[in-house]
C-alpha cells in the first residue's frame, strides 16, 4: 500500500486528529492527492466528503472547480467548510454560488459566504449591489457585511440608503462600511 494510501485510510479513519494530520500531509502532496480525493467527494458518506473538501482547503493550490461543486452539498457541513476553504482562496467564478449560499438555511453556511465574498474583494461588488434588493432580510445584513469589509465607493449609495433601514444590524454594517471608506 503506498503512503498516499495509508494518508487516505487515515483521512477516513474514526480518529479525528488522524483524519486531520492526514489531510494535511495529503494537502502536501498536491496534484497526486487528486484521484484519492475525487472518490471521497462523490461519497454518499458526508464525513468523507467533508474530509476531502477539507484536504483541498489545505492545498497550496486547490481545484477550485471541486470546492464550488462542494458549495451546492446536502450537508451543511460541507457546505461550510467548502465556503471556508473559499475564504482562503478566493475564487471570483464562486460568487454566484456564494451569492445564493448567503440565504443558507444553516446561518454559518450563510456566514462563511458573506466572508468567502468579502474575500474575493471589488470585483463580486456589482453581484452584491444587484443582489441587496431581492435579498431576505438575513442576506442583507450579510451583503452589507461583506460590502463592508471590501470597501469600494460603488457601494456608498446603497451604505446610505441602509442607514434609513429599521434593522439595527443592517444599519451598523452600513455605518461600519461608511466609516471604512
Amino acid at each position: 500500500m503506498s503512503d498516499l494510501n495509508v494518508l487516505l485510510t487515515e483521512l477516513t479513519g474514526k480518529d479525528e486528529s488522524g483524519a486531520e494530520a492526514a489531510a494535511l500531509r495529503l494537502a502536501e502532496a498536491g496534484e497526486a492527492a487528486l484521484p484519492l480525493l475525487l472518490p471521497l467527494l462523490e461519497s454518499p458518506d458526508a464525513e468523507h466528503r467533508w474530509w476531502a473538501v477539507r484536504t483541498l482547503a489545505a492545498m497550496s493550490q486547490p481545484r477550485t472547480e471541486w470546492l464550488k461543486r462542494a458549495l451546492a452539498d446536502p450537508d451543511a457541513e460541507v457546505r461550510a467548510v467548502a465556503a471556508l476553504a473559499l475564504v482562503a482562496h478566493p475564487e471570483d467564478s464562486a460568487c454566484p454560488k456564494l451569492i445564493s449560499l448567503l440565504n443558507d438555511r444553516d446561518s454559518l453556511v450563510a456566514d462563511l459566504a458573506s466572508k468567502a465574498l468579502a474575500a474575493i474583494g471589488k470585483s463580486v461588488v456589482p453581484s452584491l449591489l444587484e443582489a441587496f434588493e431581492g435579498a431576505t432580510p438575513q442576506a442583507r445584513i450579510l451583503i452589507m457585511r461583506a460590502l463592508a469589509e471590501i470597501k469600494d465607493p460603488q457601494s456608498i449609495r446603497l451604505m446610505m440608503n441602509a442607514m434609513q433601514d429599521g434593522s439595527a444590524a443592517l444599519q451598523y454594517w452600513a455605518e461600519e462600511g461608511l466609516s471604512r471608506l
